[in-house]
């Protein structure tokens, strides 16, 4: 085969793309602007399922890289090519190697893109679940917490704590003694009295005899 031969063969089995396919990148290093970023529980994938967790949308020149990191670690990169410009000839020839075909009106409808039909290829990466918490304002009517009150602890007396119940026991005993002191010197009035009696008694009687 000649070169030439060669080359006009090559030329008829090779598409010719005048618009080649852009670098998209990938979802871990985003190169493009993020436009959008999408928080719930359903964010589809296209030709796979939906998932909940966090869609983050970047686009360029009409091209739209979608990142979903689902709550379970998982992520899809889809890459979406705007298919506008390219014949029919390459879009089988990327339909070929695994991309999707979606119409102008599903692109709209369903994926919220920009007018015109699209190509769509996904790719799998790990991720980071992401899911913000969010903030609860708590509502109703606190109860207040009663404030109990600790007795202190008990001090132990100390010698001039003991002081007063010694001077009671002690003024007691002074009462007592006061009370016997007084009841000892009633019983020697008593005893004089007596003594004093028996004298006279005893003083008449010897008188008597005594003559």
């Amino acid at each position: 085969m000649t070169p030439i031969a060669a080359t006009l063969f090559m030329s008829a089995a090779l598409p010719v793309y005048a618009n080649p396919i852009p670098q998209f990148g990938s979802c871990v290093n985003p190169q493009w602007a993020q436009t959008q970023v999408n928080y719930g529980d359903s964010h589809g994938v296209v030709g796979v399922n939906k998932f909940p967790g966090v869609d983050s949308i970047y686009s360029s020149n009409g091209n739209t890289m979608q990142c979903l990191c689902t709550n379970t670690g998982e992520g899809y990169q889809t890459n979406w090519l705007k298919a506008s410009n390219y014949s029919h000839d390459q879009i089988e020839s990327l339909q070929a190697q695994g991309w999707i075909y979606i119409s102008e009106a599903e692109a709209k409808d369903s994926w919220g893109l920009e007018s015109g039909p699209y190509l769509a290829k996904n790719e799998t990466y790990a991720c980071t679940a992401c899911t913000p918490t969010p903030t609860v304002t708590p509502t109703g009517t606190l109860t207040p917490t009663p404030t109990v009150t600790t007795p202190g602890p008990t001090a132990t007396p100390g010698p001039g704590a003991t002081a007063t119940p010694e001077t009671k026991v002690q003024g007691a005993s002074a009462n007592n003694n006061n009370v016997l002191a007084s009841t000892g010197n009633a019983l020697v009035i008593y005893v004089s009295l007596l003594a004093g009696a028996v004298s006279l008694i005893l003083g008449l009687f010897l008188k008597k005899f005594g003559k």
